[in-house]
């Protein structure tokens, strides 16, 4: 991944989730010293592609980085600071109704397999899959995609 590559990638992302991320980005050529941490609390868990907080953090991983995946990994991790910064939105009465609908069109509790291992799991990869899957994801998370939709004032 070159900057050039990392800056087209965050160009291409819509101009509303831009303004809510972190401002600073960053792409490390070591493990994740906290892997270990995590593969106790998550199901499956192999090691960190990225880690978001103030800044976005992508570690050193076994593959190289791909276009869509770094695009659809920005998203996750600008959820994520967009939870934190709405005091925790993917617990609000919201968010949990929401769900639940969801599951009832869907059948899925869950947007993503990773999802289900915490509601700010699922909260991040719902905006991932909002602005990199939006067809399929109104059509199976609906609920869910007019709370982002309403989050993110765009579209």
């Amino acid at each position: 991944m070159t900057p050039k590559m990392a800056i087209g990638i965050w160009n291409d992302l819509p101009e509303s989730l831009r303004n809510l991320s972190q401002n600073k980005i960053v792409f490390m050529d070591i493990y994740n010293p906290d892997d270990s941490y995590w593969s106790k609390l998550y199901e499956n868990f192999t090691q960190s592609y990225a880690t978001g907080g103030q800044e976005i953090i992508f570690w050193r991983y076994t593959e190289a980085h791909q276009i869509n995946y770094v695009k659809h990994t920005y998203c996750h991790e600008i959820g994520h600071f967009i939870d934190y910064n709405t005091g925790g939105y993917s617990s609000s009465s919201y968010w949990l109704t929401a769900m639940k609908d969801d599951e009832k069109t869907s059948g899925q509790k869950y947007v993503t397999p990773y999802g289900k291992n915490s509601l700010s799991e699922d909260f991040a990869d719902s905006i991932a899959e909002y602005v990199t899957n939006r067809k399929e994801f109104v059509s199976r998370f609906p609920e869910r995609y007019k709370l982002i939709k309403e989050l993110l004032k765009n579209d």
